[in-house]
Parts: structure tokens; C-alpha cells; sequence
């Protein structure tokens, strides 16, 4: 399992990578919940090598779902959307008004890369 995604641009320095790769390069887990970290490289190849440094390294905190495997979980919260109602009081009224906040995952945007 992994992502790709397409002229990724390095940590907003202007160096584009053509086409980009993360994979879960390390998972700690502690109890109910776990840290993935997500290696970034230039090909799949460099990715999945243990030898090779990371272009950028993504951490990535996940609730942990024993249900689920926690790879699978890492992956689904680094490119989630989730849109929250939060209840802010006015400052003119003192009326708690419901005003929608969407979050992104720190990878949203990448795809699948699956290998077939």
C-alpha cells in the first residue's frame, strides 16, 4: 500500500517532484492510539528502500481502530476530509451559532498507488 501524487512540490520551495511516493515508513503504537510516519521519495522503488533517506518525512497521529489494521488507518487519516460543526458564541447576540470547519489530512490530495 502506498500513495502517489503527481508534481509534488518540496515543503513550498519550488522544487517539483514529476511524480512523488509516501509510504508508512514507521508506526508506533501507544495504547488507543499511534503516530505513522510517512516517507516521501521520488519513486516507488526509493520509497520502499530501507537505505534510502526520506525527500520529506509526514507525521501523521491516528486513533487506533482494532477493527481495522492500523496501515490501513495511518493511510485513511493522512488523506481524509472531514468537515466538523463547531458552536461559536456571537460576539454581538452571545447566541451560539453553528459554523462548518473542514479539515484536511496532512496528505490529502494524494492517491491509492496500487500495484496490480
Amino acid at each position: 500500500m502506498g500513495l502517489v501524487k503527481k508534481n509534488y512540490e518540496l515543503n513550498n520551495s519550488g522544487v517539483i517532484v514529476p511524480e512523488a511516493y509516501a509510504v508508512v515508513n514507521n508506526l508506533e503504537i501507544h495504547g488507543t492510539w499511534g503516530m505513522a510516519t510517512f516517507k516521501i521519495q521520488s519513486s516507488r522503488e526509493k520509497a520502499l528502500s530501507p537505505n534510502i533517506e526520506a525527500l520529506k518525512e509526514v507525521k501523521v497521529r491516528i486513533e487506533i481502530d482494532r477493527a481495522e489494521n492500523p496501515y490501513v488507518t495511518a493511510y485513511k487519516k493522512a488523506t481524509e476530509k472531514v468537515e466538523k460543526i463547531v458552536k461559536t458564541p456571537n460576539r454581538e447576540t452571545g447566541e451560539l451559532e453553528e459554523t462548518t470547519i473542514t479539515e484536511y489530512g496532512k496528505l490529502y490530495g494524494w492517491e491509492n498507488d496500487v500495484v496490480g
